[in-house]
């Protein structure tokens, strides 16, 4: 067996040395130490509260979304009106205003309103959603193409045509080119330009795969060539 030096005897174990001073430290800063671990404590428990929180509002934020979505539903196979229906949604956004499923009552609103003629809301609708929930994703371009719809029908055409760029800008324009060129070359036909339409309308063309939306096309820009 190794023998220990006698000068290693003789001088104080490191480790215990280190264990005192560790503890005189702790001691003359316990109040400090006290604080610090009851603030990181308070800390711990609020941040696991509100995932709690949040995690039950948007479960019932959800159920009621999807109950105004399954009513609606029936509505428009059952032929009625859809506007009745605008309240369900709105009850959603005043309930629970922070949740995904308040963003999506928000795009709701914006076209049941636009359905209803109502282009003053539909665009608050609209504009509400892309201030709390606006990304680079297919709702965030269709909200922008809902809007380019109400300022068609107030004749606003070069905010309308500034708000379908918007929209194909985003990445999942990409997926809508059809839908939006056709939007802009309709937008360039009532605003008088008859090369800038036809421009648009051919683009649409080249991207569309729906039949009918294809013959409708054809038939426009035979129109105007």
């Amino acid at each position: 067996m190794a023998k220990i030096p006698k000068q290693e005897l003789k001088e104080p174990d490191k480790l215990q040395v280190l264990f005192l001073k560790t503890l005189d430290f702790v001691k003359e800063r316990r109040r400090e130490f006290i604080i610090g671990a009851t603030a990181f404590l308070v800390v711990v428990i609020a941040v696991t509260a509100w995932f709690f929180y949040r995690h039950y509002e948007e479960g019932q934020a959800t159920a009621l979304y999807n109950g105004a979505v399954g009513k609606l539903m029936r509505a428009r196979v059952m032929g009625q009106e859809t506007k009745a229906h605008i309240g369900a949604f709105e009850e959603v956004v005043k309930k629970h205003p922070g949740t995904h499923a308040a963003a999506l009552a928000r795009y709701r609103l914006g076209n049941l309103y636009l359905e209803a003629g109502e282009t003053d809301k539909a665009m608050a609708a609209y504009r509400s959603y892309l201030q709390s929930s606006a990304g680079d994703d297919e709702i965030t371009f269709l909200v922008h193409t809902g809007l380019v719809y109400c300022l068609e029908m107030k004749k606003d055409y070069k905010a309308a045509l500034e708000e379908q760029e918007k929209a194909l800008r985003l990445r999942a324009g990409k997926a809508f080119e059809g839908i939006g060129f056709s939007n802009m070359g309709r937008l360039h036909e009532l605003m008088k330009d008859r090369p800038k339409a036809l421009e648009y309308y051919r683009k649409a063309l080249e991207r569309v795969v729906d039949p009918n939306m294809k013959e409708f096309l054809q038939r426009k820009i035979a129109s105007l060539a």
